[in-house]
């Protein structure tokens, strides 16, 4: 029993020493960063952040509080610097990898999707066979399917929750976009739309699934100990189908095999699917990317939308700016109904600034796309980073930047991006608007990762 103790206390105190060595190196690593003092020396900080449901905020906070160039982990940083985050997409950070952060969203651990690999020359390789897919040269119908949408969208609107004297009929907007976004994803990716603007319910399961694995996917790509522990076999069998596959996940991976299953047997259609299969992809790698559209897409796609849509109806001075030039467009024959055209939207000065300043005030992933510093270590804003070391994107905190988007970034105020509406000079304000429409394009990648 004596002895036994003495292992115990041997055994507890070695595993002490380690972890504290193993902190204290963490620490000295990066220690010219500042950050919270508890990320300096754990995951802790950074997974209770992702456990908060504001990770986008508190990192954002981070940058705010210690610079551009923060410390959120004993291997990470973050940066809120626009050129810094280019520089490692673009062809001068060409050794930058994409770190464990994106391969903790491959769905199927034995097989990478375009989001998820961190194999270069296979992203690149997929990256080429799939951008056609995203035009309308071999997808025609591409603008009609999201008409087809928009058309489901108000009448499901106008026909259940348009509320009367005698009765209000409440709505959950947010929830309705995501359908929305949705079928629209799924009528572009494989010809047909899964039915959520019909039902006006999460057909599947999709949904409910999608929220019961989401925190766990968060996690993942925090935790670079979380991701060695875990074999990712559960995540497996939840994305694996069954016997009785009919809810979530599961049904959604079976039916992608069906739809692929079809396609290889011969059916064609003009969508992103079929041009994928025309441009080489394999069985495998169709079902990947038909899976990749929905998790990828939909929830990203409908956050910036709701929050948008949140800024209009609440703003009465913009939405009542925008319904006047909506309105002239309409009276003059410039708008084609019932749906107008992205050429006719176009032209619409104020509304093209709705869009952009929505995607400044809702970024579609505000923090993440964690790279490693390659071996031989970097420079950063004239600071040495250690080969090895993650750098997440701040991109919320980048399209915060007061130098660049003014003093009123925590304001929806589509009028910064009209030309002559700022007070400056006419030169100065085009420099200006050169910057701004460079960075807002970030919230859709850069270089060879965008």
């Amino acid at each position: 029993m004596f002895a036994l103790r003495h292992v115990f206390v041997y055994l507890a105190a070695s595993a002490l020493v380690t972890y504290i060595s193993f902190s204290l190196i963490s620490w000295y690593r990066l220690r010219r960063f500042k950050g919270p003092w508890l990320a300096c020396i754990s995951e802790f900080w950074l997974g209770k952040a992702g456990l908060s449901g504001h990770l986008g905020e508190l990192l954002d906070n981070v940058n705010q509080e210690y610079g551009h160039i923060a410390r959120i982990g004993p291997n990470d940083l973050i940066t809120d610097d626009a050129d810094i985050i280019r520089h490692m997409s673009g062809s001068k950070g060409q050794s930058y990898g994409r770190s464990g952060w994106y391969t903790a969203f491959a769905l199927d651990p034995a097989s990478y999707h375009l989001f998820s690999t961190p194999d270069t020359v296979y992203h690149d390789r997929l990256r080429a066979q799939m951008i056609a897919g995203y035009g309308k040269k071999e997808n025609p119908s591409f603008e009609s399917s999201i008409d087809e949408q928009v058309i489901n969208l108000t009448r499901l609107i106008e026909g259940k929750y348009l509320s009367a004297e005698s009765e209000t009929r409440r709505m959950d907007l947010g929830q309705i976009i995501t359908y929305f976004t949705l079928d629209v994803i799924t009528n572009l990716t494989f010809g047909d739309a899964f039915g959520f603007l019909i039902k006006d319910g999460d057909v599947y399961e999709y949904l409910a699934s999608f929220k019961s694995t989401n925190l766990f996917t968060t996690l993942l790509s925090l935790s670079p100990s979380l991701r060695q522990l875990s074999s990712k076999q559960w995540i497996a069998f939840l994305c694996s189908p069954t016997k009785d596959a009919s809810k979530g996940f599961e049904n959604l991976t079976r039916l992608s095999k069906e739809v692929v299953q079809k396609r290889v047997a011969g059916e064609e259609k003009s969508d992103m699917l079929g041009s994928f299969m025309r441009h080489g992809l394999t069985p495998r790698e169709l079902q990947n990317s038909f899976i990749l559209q929905l998790v990828a897409g939909s929830d990203t796609t409908a956050g910036t939308l709701s929050g948008t849509l949140l800024h209009l109806i609440t703003n009465a001075r913009v939405l009542q700016r925008l319904r006047a030039e909506m309105d002239a467009a309409i009276s003059s024959g410039k708008i084609s109904r019932p749906v107008i055209q992205a050429s006719e939207a176009k032209q619409l000065p104020y509304l093209q600034a709705c869009i952009r300043e929505g995607l400044r005030a809702n970024a579609p992933l505000s923090a993440g796309f964690a790279k490693v510093v390659p071996k031989g270590g970097d420079t950063l804003a004239g600071r040495y980073v250690s080969g090895g070391t993650r750098v997440y994107h701040n991109t919320r905190g980048v399209m915060r930047n007061k130098d660049v988007f003014g003093e009123d970034v925590d304001t929806y105020r589509p009028e910064r991006w009209l030309d002559g509406e700022t007070g400056e000079k006419e030169t100065q304000h085009g420099e200006q608007m050169k910057r701004m429409l460079k960075d807002i394009d970030l919230n859709f990648g850069y270089g060879k990762w965008g």
